[in-house]
């Protein structure tokens, strides 16, 4: 497993469960990013009030914030830097193949 990619929506306050899956995959060292879903159904102060909740609540234990996006699907926000992400890690893994 490369990284994993958790899906957030961006209009709702941390929930518990998602903050103890994201602190479960840290103990367990698997690679993740967060994806903040639904971007397009929120004002800027209101996403900047969720994003900053969701902060103060994972660095009660986490060193500092994970790698996360802000996406839409409507309006394709943060579609190129989640292909970007991917491709790096493609890249990052693909074995030296060297034809012959």
């Amino acid at each position: 497993l490369e990284s994993l990619f958790i899906l957030i929506d961006s209009r709702i306050p941390p929930q518990k469960i998602d903050l103890d899956f994201l602190e479960w995959c840290g103990t367990k060292g698997i690679p993740f990013a967060i994806v903040f879903t639904k971007m397009d159904k929120l004002s800027s102060s209101e996403f900047s009030k969720n994003i900053k909740n969701y902060q103060k609540e994972l660095l009660k234990t986490w060193e500092s914030m994970p790698t996360f996006f802000t996406t839409s699907a409507i309006t394709g926000l943060g579609r190129d830097h989640v292909l970007d992400l991917i491709e790096s890690i493609n890249q990052a893994s693909a074995p030296n193949y060297h034809p012959q």
